[in-house]
C-alpha cells in the first residue's frame, strides 16, 4: 500500500478549506456579480467547498453531507454565529435562513435516502461484502448454472444497487468476479 507523504496527507484538505475560504473573505466586488450580498457570497463558499469536498474526498462523502448542513447553520441562519449575522459595517444582515429551515433538511426523506446509501455504501466497501456475497449466492445455486446467471443478476443488482450508485469506486465490480471464481 502506498504511503502518505506529509504533502499528499494535507494537500486535499488543504486546497477544499482554502479556496472557499478565500470566496468568503474576499470583497464581493471581486467576484463580479452584480449586488451579491454576504449570505449568497457565504452560500456561493459553500456550494464550492461541497464540491471540492465530493470531488477530491478529505473525509468521506456522508460526513461532507452532514458538514455542511452544519456549516449552513453556523454561517447563513438567523442563528448562527454572532460575528457572522452582521455585515462589515455592523449592520444585522436582513436575508439570514431561518434555522428550523436549514434543520428541516435533516428530515428530508431524499436526505436520508442518499445519507443511507453512502452509509451502506461505506461499510459495504469496508468489510468487502460483494466477494463474500457472491460467493454464498453461487454456492446455493451450483448444481443449477443457469440460475446462477439469472438469479444473481436480479438479486444482486436489486440488492446492492444503493451501493453501485452511491459509491465512486465502480472499478470495484471486478471484486464481485473473484468471489464468484473462488467457488
Amino acid at each position: 500500500m502506498k504511503k502518505k507523504t506529509l504533502l499528499s496527507a494535507w494537500l486535499k484538505p488543504g486546497i477544499s478549506v482554502l479556496i472557499p475560504l478565500l470566496i468568503v473573505l474576499m470583497p464581493a466586488s471581486w467576484l463580479h456579480i452584480p449586488g451579491i450580498t454576504p449570505v449568497e457570497q457565504r452560500v456561493l463558499a459553500l456550494f464550492l467547498l461541497a464540491a471540492l469536498f465530493w470531488i477530491l474526498e478529505p473525509i468521506p462523502i456522508f460526513a461532507t453531507s452532514v458538514l455542511i448542513i452544519v456549516l449552513e447553520l453556523i454561517m447563513i441562519s438567523d442563528a448562527g454565529l454572532g460575528l457572522l449575522r452582521y455585515d462589515s459595517a455592523g449592520a444585522k444582515l436582513s436575508n439570514l435562513l431561518d434555522y428550523r429551515d436549514i434543520m428541516a433538511t435533516f428530515a428530508s426523506p431524499v436526505i436520508l435516502l442518499f445519507l443511507g446509501g453512502f452509509f451502506s455504501g461505506y461499510v459495504c466497501r469496508q468489510v468487502s461484502f460483494r466477494p463474500k456475497f457472491s460467493g454464498g449466492f453461487v454456492a446455493a445455486f451450483r448444481p443449477k448454472t443457469y440460475a446462477i446467471v439469472v438469479g444473481h443478476h436480479g438479486h444482486y443488482g436489486s440488492i446492492l444497487h444503493v451501493y453501485e450508485q452511491h459509491s465512486h469506486h465502480r472499478h470495484d465490480a471486478g471484486r464481485t468476479g473473484a468471489g464468484v471464481a473462488a467457488v
